[in-house]
């Protein structure tokens, strides 16, 4: 029907390698998990559909244990100050956090705060294992006046296969998001300084913080997410799925090692199959799969490394991620792919985002009408031969984008790559509206056929109402 072209979008997607010296926790071999306990009632999904609220979050004020403050030990560290704390989540987990931030005594004069976090467990420093960190942080210093906080996970191992850091207990995604989320309370009731605080990751440091945004509303606390070669697995059993697009098959040479990590992480215990693990693994390695999706008040940035498909963990980790991008809204949403990257940071993304303001609401949703006059109410059966008006609300010339399938084939909307970039030859943007009038006998659609779409916006990724549509002899 509305011949809405099916040419697919420049959205090269990307993910989760071992290049990188940022990065190298993740790499082949390096274990990183622990046992998991069973979770607990609060913790298990309370339906199936998207959550569109959750409560606000209690800030504690100290942690569980307290240090002196003290002036950080590391060169690269220079005029920051650290303190050690041991951090309590929800499943009664202690986990041993290193904070260090600068700005010291200048808090009045401070303008807003970033957190940074690290991939793989967690563990180690920016500065050091990333030298174009210093000149980052400096210039927010120097020039914004906006604090970095790094936040460093410090647990060893505590068995020989286990996992450190924020895998020191295991428990997939689950229990290292909660570990962050207590380490960002921390940071929000003790160390911010100014008006907005931003997340900067990569790799699993997307992960726990997307995980943390989705199921503990840590969105309430900060305001944008700078994420780096990831997040990645909104839907388990869609990874473990091997006809879905984004299933873990489509990485064959990575199979074995990623299934590896994720079992390790989970059940401390590399041989064990997350995709046998039942709905409590599901749940707790699901970044999305009913949890919050929509972040009104949120900015999010994803910044991704074409690299990735061959350097990397294969397809599998760049369509996973175009998946999680695809799913979630926010109030200002952007990703960008580089053809040079891989498994990195990119920081010219990095100064521009995590030093923004927090973003403007989200807005009111886009709408798709099909009329039979041009600015008519919406119908659902058009006949073969008569003028059909579409119309689309609430997007920009430069923002659109849409998807419109066969009844039967509908489900090819679920990935994004059969998504269509607007103006694509058929819907034009005119006077804030795009438009499309056409005959559907003339471009060659029968009677009796039965077609579903929606349009996207795609800079905050709010979606239209799905439309279906009936054509009558």
């Amino acid at each position: 029907m509305v011949k809405i072209r099916f040419s697919s979008p420049v959205l090269v997607v990307v993910l989760f390698a071992v290049t990188g010296v940022l990065f190298q926790n993740c790499s082949p071999g390096f274990n990183v998990a622990d046992q998991t306990k069973a979770l607990s009632s609060e913790g298990l999904p309370t339906g199936t559909g998207q959550q569109s609220e959750q409560q606000p979050i209690v800030l504690s004020q100290d942690a569980t244990i307290s240090t002196q403050r003290f002036a950080c030990p590391e060169p690269q560290y220079r005029n920051f100050q650290c303190i050690d704390k041991i951090l309590r989540t929800s499943e009664s987990r202690e986990y041993a956090v290193r904070f260090r931030w600068n700005r010291v005594g200048l808090e009045a004069l401070s303008s807003g705060t970033v957190i940074w976090v690290l991939g793989g467990d967690g563990r180690r420093q920016w500065r050091v294992i990333e030298p174009n960190t210093i000149p980052t942080q400096d210039y927010f210093d120097t020039s914004l006046k906006i604090r970095s906080v790094e936040i460093e996970f410090l647990d060893d191992p505590k068995v020989s296969t286990g996992g450190a850091g924020y895998w020191v207990h295991g428990g997939g995604y689950y229990s290292a998001a909660s570990a962050y989320l207590e380490a960002v309370k921390y940071v929000a009731a003790n160390l911010k300084v100014g008006t907005f605080m931003n997340h900067v990751g990569g790799s699993n440091g997307t992960m726990v913080a997307a995980y943390a945004l989705s199921h503990f509303n840590v969105g309430s606390l900060v305001d944008r997410f700078v994420l780096h070669a990831g997040p990645f697995l909104p839907n388990l059993g869609d990874a473990c799925n091997p006809t879905h697009f984004a299933s873990f098959n489509k990485s064959p040479q990575m199979f074995t090692q990623i299934k590896n990590l994720l079992g390790t992480w989970s059940f401390l215990d590399p041989n064990r199959d997350v995709c046998g693990g039942g709905n409590e693994i599901a749940y707790r390695n699901s970044v999305l799969n009913g949890a919050l999706s929509v972040y009104p008040r949120n900015g999010i940035h994803v910044v991704m490394g074409a690299r990735e498909a061959t350097e990397g963990f294969g397809d599998w980790i760049l369509l996973s991620n175009l998946q999680w991008h695809s799913q979630v809204q926010a109030a200002d949403k952007t990703r960008a792919v580089y053809a040079d990257l891989g498994h990195a940071m990119h920081w010219d993304s990095v100064r521009t985002y995590a030093a923004l303001r927090k973003p403007s609401s989200m807005g009111f949703p886009p709408s798709l009408t099909f009329s039979t006059t041009e600015n008519g109410p919406a119908v659902s059966q058009i006949s073969v031969d008569s003028r059909v008006y579409g119309r689309i609300q609430g997007i920009d010339a430069s923002s659109a984008m849409g998807c419109m399938q066969l009844e039967a084939e509908f489900s090819k909307c679920d990935d994004p790559n059969n998504w269509t970039a607007f103006p694509n030859g058929d819907w034009v943007y005119m006077n804030g509206v795009w438009r499309y009038s056409f005959i559907p006998s003339q471009v060659g659609i029968r009677p009796g056929s039965v077609y579903k779409g929606f349009n996207v916006n795609t800079r905050t990724g709010q979606r239209t109402p799905t439309v279906t549509i009936r054509i009558a002899p």
